[in-house]
C-alpha cells in the first residue's frame, strides 16, 4: 500500500510534517507535460511548474507552468 502524505494522524488533531518526498502547494517541480509535446510524453521535455492543487487524499496534483497552462500528474512524489 502506497503512503500517503497527511497532514495529521487518525484521530488526532495534532499537525504531523509530511514526508519530504510528498509535493505540497507552492513548491516548484519538474515535470514533462504532454501539453506542449507531440502527445508522447517520452519524448516530452522537462519543465519547470509551479504546484497549485494537491488531491485531498493524493491521488493526483495539478501542475502551472507558463503562461497559466495547467496539466495534473498522478500521485503526490516530488
Amino acid at each position: 500500500m502506497k503512503k500517503k502524505c497527511s497532514k495529521t494522524q487518525p484521530g488526532s488533531k495534532r499537525p504531523v510534517p509530511a514526508p519530504s518526498n510528498c509535493v505540497r502547494v507552492g513548491d516548484i517541480v519538474q515535470r514533462r507535460p504532454i501539453s506542449f509535446s507531440d502527445g508522447d510524453s517520452k519524448r516530452a521535455r522537462r519543465m519547470s511548474g509551479t504546484v497549485v492543487w494537491v488531491h485531498p487524499a493524493g491521488r493526483f496534483h495539478v501542475v502551472e507552468f507558463e503562461k497559466g497552462i495547467q496539466e495534473s500528474f498522478m500521485g503526490v512524489k516530488g
